[in-house]
């Protein structure tokens, strides 16, 4: 019984970590640019969102991690792009 609770809490923190949004530092050189994802699981599908300043790319891959579709999206400037469904 005990073994179960443990695989019990385990899988449902490592559901929990996979929902928050995440940070990646990429050094070029001497710039420096942040890139944040988050990942969400939900009817059958992968959701991905990657933001790198202020462009932002939303992805639906499915649970082989092959993207399915996705769109470009710049909210300075007001310009969206089309959905690129595959």
């Amino acid at each position: 019984m005990k073994h179960i609770i443990v695989i019990a809490l385990t899988l449902f923190l490592a559901v929990f970590v996979m929902a928050q949004e995440r940070n990646y530092i990429s050094t070029c050189g001497k710039t420096k640019t942040s890139v944040k994802w988050s990942e969400e699981h939900k009817d059958g599908k992968i959701y991905l969102n990657t933001v790198q300043g202020n462009e932002r790319h939303e992805y639906i891959l499915d649970n082989a991690y092959k993207t399915e579709s996705w769109k470009i999206i710049n909210p300075v400037s007001n310009t969206k792009y089309p959905d690129y469904s595959l």
